[in-house]
């Protein structure tokens, strides 16, 4: 198991990033601003992961939910083992092939609500990570509510 805390220059002067948003510079940049250059150290970092958990926080007045970019078995059986109710399909024009979940063998972004508390946060990915360990499957599953975004009304 690796963890990553991604962009550790701009948490320490308490801004979201140096230049631009990290979770749009993905797959990086050798020759780029400081998050190109991050994205790409952490593609090449999670290169032997079989599954990523990309973890940020909304503000959004929602219930923290999952997200995808991609539906296939193996993102399925990933979301599988997140209990969380909402699982939001992001269609590749939206993302523009930009977020990190966009270039990993298997990942999926969770949403924690900011109102979310620390315990419901490390209760939900300890529960993950331990749901991720079972082999026999014995897990118990959240009904998921799937939704599909596959357009933009307004930026």
């Amino acid at each position: 198991m690796i963890l990553i805390l991604a962009n550790e220059e701009a948490m320490n002067i308490n801004k979201r990033c140096i230049d631009e948003d990290l979770n749009r510079s993905f797959p990086g940049n050798s020759e780029g601003n400081h998050e190109k250059k991050l994205a790409l150290k952490i593609l090449e970092e999670l290169d032997d992961c079989n599954y990523v958990l990309d973890i940020h926080s909304t503000t959004a007045k929602t219930e923290s939910f999952i997200i995808t970019t991609t539906l296939n078995e193996h993102t399925h059986h990933f979301a599988e083992k997140i209990p969380l109710k909402k699982l939001i399909f992001m269609e590749n024009n939206i993302t523009n092939k930009r977020s990190l979940i966009d270039h990993v063998k298997c990942g999926v972004s969770i949403e924690f609500q900011e109102m979310e508390t620390f315990e419901f946060v490390k209760k939900t990915i300890i529960q993950i990570l331990n749901n991720l360990r079972l082999k026999d499957g014995k897990i118990n599953n959240t009904p998921k509510e799937i939704y599909s975004v596959y357009g933009t009304i307004k930026k």
